[in-house]
């Protein structure tokens, strides 16, 4: 360096440089903690384990296949809206399977603190369940969940199609649109969660 001449990271160019790389580092540290598959639109990445979620777009929905076994189904992060919102994830549950809206784990076998389970009839193990006559927005869901607590949406009912609402034990308000199960005996549902 010769004398008279100031050092590169003194200059303007310099500082903005260090700034630019130091808010790079930050927000790349914070992806790793924060954690998750995503894409850049924010939307989950389809595949992350064997119980698949997919965000899809409106009215482009297309159910991916799930096997039973524990995995992260991975609901899509954050809205502008506020809130952890996932508009139109699409789960499918083999018979026997469990679903899990606050940690994103489906599988078979049940699990502690599971939303949902399907066997034939769907389990309502949210904090509060309500069956509600269509598809409603987030104030219909509390305004459901304020009147009535449901436990089973029984075959028959299932079998036409229904849409629920519940709360989880994270406090997360779950619009749950089930469509009437598929020849092999799965269920396909489209989730939007209120956080």
């Amino acid at each position: 360096m010769s004398e008279g001449r100031p050092s590169f990271w003194t200059t303007v160019p310099g500082v903005l440089t260090g700034l630019a790389a130091l808010i790079t580092a930050l927000v790349a540290a914070g992806a790793l903690f924060l954690g998750g598959d995503h894409d850049a639109t924010g939307d989950a990445v389809v595949g992350s384990g064997a119980g698949d979620v997919s965000s899809a777009a409106d009215g482009d929905r297309d159910p991916a296949p799930t096997s039973s076994g524990g995995s992260s189904a991975g609901l899509a992060p954050a809205s502008p809206a506020g809130g952890r919102v996932a508009a139109g994830s699409v789960v499918r549950l083999l018979a026997g399977d469990y679903l899990d809206v606050d940690t994103g784990v489906q599988g078979g076998n049940g699990l502690t603190g599971s939303d949902l389970v399907w066997n034939n009839v769907l389990s309502l193990n949210g904090v509060r369940n309500a069956i509600v006559p269509a598809e409603t927005d987030e104030a219909g869901c509390t305004a459901a969940l304020r009147t009535r607590s449901d436990g089973v949406l029984s075959a028959d009912r299932v079998s036409r199609g229904a849409v629920v609402c519940l709360t989880t034990d994270a406090g997360a308000l779950v619009l749950a649109s089930v469509a009437p199960p598929d020849v092999d005996g799965s269920l396909t549902l489209t989730l939007t969660v209120w956080r």
